[in-house]
């Protein structure tokens, strides 16, 4: 559909997979992939079981406006490295280098989505969590849901984050 055209993200989704490639191989590199994606999976019901099954108010506050902050940063990242890239022309002397920007690109995007759906799933857990508003267990059910989500985010941010500033650093320092 048209309209959903200009919020398809699954664009930014796939180019940041397929930073998780071998390079000479071009197959997927499963190890990052378990790291990145399923071991995740399997800490966050232990995260939310221990300490707490849904985000408290101050909690989820906490996350909605660090995940803001830092999406901000990220989005002047992006604009940084825009720049940075249209300094490089095609030629096969700078192709490393701007493979490496691309890269970078694809993963800080990637990013800035995480922060966006972290914040948008703090919302929803803090406005759920409410005992005035989750009367039912199966409200207190998609609460717990929500708030696994919101850890699951933050592991794959925390991940997706590494991978930025180690490929930052890269950038800037040859």
């Amino acid at each position: 559909m048209k309209i959903f055209e200009k919020v398809d993200v699954t664009e930014i989704i796939g180019r940041h997979f397929k930073t998780l490639f071998d390079i000479g191989s071009q197959k997927p590199c499963w190890s990052e992939i378990i790291v990145f994606y399923i071991l995740p999976i399997l800490v966050v019901p232990y995260v939310v079981y221990t300490f707490d099954h849904s985000l408290t108010e101050k909690l989820g506050n906490l996350f909605f406006q660090a995940f803001a902050i830092t999406g901000g940063f990220l989005i002047n990242a992006l604009v940084m490295l825009t720049d940075r890239r249209q300094h490089y022309d095609d030629s096969k002397k700078f192709s490393e280098r701007v493979t490496l920007i691309e890269e970078t690109y694809s993963n800080t995007a990637f990013g800035v989505l995480i922060c966006f759906m972290i914040v948008l799933f703090a919302g929803i857990a803090v406005g759920t969590n409410s005992d005035d508003i989750c009367i039912t267990n199966i409200c207190k059910i998609w609460s717990v849901i929500i708030t696994s989500l919101v850890y699951y985010l933050t592991i794959i941010f925390a991940h997706t984050l590494g991978m930025v500033i180690k490929r930052l650093d890269k950038i800037f320092r040859s």
